[in-house]
């Protein structure tokens, strides 16, 4: 699992075509490909491939960039090894339609936001100066009409458009490490002839969370705080686990361990109310992703769909260590956390290691996402406006709102983990029936590779023996043919 393993900072090492004289790059320079995204750059022109990050997606999607008055010829991209359609985008983008907002975060940590023209559902804007252009009708609402596409140079959407030329496909997945999500800001910045200045921000978005990680990792395992991730599905009547590779690694990575405690389940998997009251009582801290409506009160919602008729503590609704993911959002109630989690997730380790341990770094801000408070009569967090945009921010979580609020993270000890948890009660894979797993952690992949390799190990010595007696048994054969050959033809005297 991804998350069970150092990332490593910047991007998968493949080869990139040598710029000529070390001239600047077309789209500006990346140190190489992107982990879900592969680059080739020239002088004049860069060539971008979006690679599937989606299991149900087979196709990837590539785009000429080009700086001059038109894209390079078939006789120029064939020596780079490059044949086939492109979509062709001359760069800079001056005017762009962004349909799922989470991108135009990636547009913004690039300095970019003015070429944002168009959005789709901008009551959901978390951005200060977001807000400030829709106020002011510099950024007017995506339609079904067509006629918006002769308005901007491109538009950047999550789902594919291959018959559409000025469609930019951004591949939106759950299931990837997070650093991996904030990767796309360097492919992003290609578009607005940023690409320096997007390897910057990534590369000290890496720095920060990696430090993060790094600072957590001392943490022996019955120490760690186990954490649980679940939402409330209001149209099944059923809580569900937040599990993905993106979830997991996050909390992993924070020094934690999440559920389920040993076995595997699947990203949003139901919950019985035996499982969902196990795994919250055997919570350190708990985060709740339901969206309630405003009709419902979160807390005693908890204990009444889990908890009806038990007796007893339950110290993580106790001790009020449960967090909403809406600290900071619009006066509309969208929170920032759906809006930024892709291209922010030094600032998610932040909370996932505040959450666990209040005292760690208190030199680098509040919270971000993490909301103690929520569901209370006096709500917390930073509510954002479009008249937030003038203001330097510096009120606002101790530090601006984008690219400024990178901050690095200085190297820490591993914090005061005393005392240790209480080891897991209850049955199930969400109970203290892991303990014989090992300190509470899941049967890991590279257990299950470990046995397919054993397994096939096995396997493959049995077809070897076989083969073995096979042949013995194919050479003894072949020896008494050739001997009856011999008797026949020497004659008998």
């Amino acid at each position: 699992m991804l998350g069970s393993i150092p990332f490593i900072v910047g991007t998968i090492a493949l080869a990139m075509a040598p710029l000529a004289h070390a001239q600047t790059a077309c789209g500006g320079q990346l140190t190489g490909n992107g982990i879900y995204f592969s680059v080739t750059q020239t002088p004049n022109f860069s060539i971008l491939t979006m690679a599937n990050n989606d299991a149900n997606i087979n196709r990837n999607e590539s785009y000429i960039l080009y700086c001059t008055d038109a894209p390079p010829s078939t006789l120029e991209l064939l020596p780079l090894g490059y044949g086939g359609s492109y979509k062709n985008f001359r760069i800079p983008l001056a005017k762009v339609m962004v349909d799922d907002n989470y991108t135009s975060t990636y547009i913004e940590l690039v300095r970019q936001r003015n070429t944002i023209t168009i959005l789709s559902n901008p009551q959901n804007i978390v951005s200060p100066c977001l807000q400030q252009g829709v106020t002011n009708n510099s950024i007017t609402t995506m339609t079904a009409d067509e006629t918006q596409y002769s308005l901007v140079n491109a538009t950047f959407r999550e789902d594919q458009h291959p018959e559409q030329p000025k469609d930019i496909w951004m591949p939106h997945s759950v299931d990837i490490h997070p650093l991996a999500r904030a990767d796309y800001v360097r492919a992003v910045s290609l578009f607005f002839n940023q690409g320096a200045a997007g390897q910057t921000v990534y590369d000290q978005i890496a720095a920060a969370y990696n430090q993060h990680r790094d600072n957590m990792e001392g943490i022996p395992g019955p120490s760690k705080r186990r954490i649980g991730w679940i939402r409330y599905d209001f149209s099944t009547s059923h809580w569900t686990l937040r599990n993905s590779n993106f979830t997991r690694a996050l909390i992993e990575d924070a020094g934690g361990q999440p559920f389920p405690l040993c076995g595997t389940a699947e990203d949003n998997s139901m919950l019985t109310t035996d499982e969902v009251r196990t795994l919250i009582l055997n919570s350190q801290v708990l985060i709740d992703q339901t969206e309630y409506p405003s009709t419902v009160s979160p807390m005693p919602h908890i204990r009444q769909t889990a908890f009806s008729g038990f007796v007893g503590p339950i110290p993580v609704l106790d001790n009020r260590n449960v967090y909403s993911l809406d600290f900071s959002r619009n006066f509309g109630g969208s929170n920032d956390y759906n809006y930024r989690m892709a291209a922010r997730p030094d600032l998610l380790m932040k909370d996932m290691i505040r959450s666990q341990y209040p005292a760690y770094q208190p030199s680098i801000g509040d919270f971000t996402f993490f909301n103690k408070d929520y569901g209370s009569s006096t709500p917390q967090g930073s509510v954002y406006s479009a008249a937030n945009c003038s203001l330097p921010d510096a009120s606002i979580n101790n530090a601006p709102y984008f690219d400024e609020g990178i901050l690095p993270i200085p190297v820490g000890s591993v914090p005061d983990v005393s005392p240790a948890p209480p080891p897991p009660s209850g049955s199930g894979i969400y109970g203290g029936s892991c303990s014989d797993a090992g300190a509470g952690k899941s049967k890991s992949k590279v257990g299950i590779i470990v046995g397919v390799i054993v397994a096939a190990t096995v396997m493959a010595a049995g077809f070897a023996f076989a083969f073995f007696k096979w042949g013995k048994r194919a050479k003894e054969d072949r020896f008494i043919e050739l001997e009856e050959e011999m008797n026949n033809e020497i004659p008998l005297h």
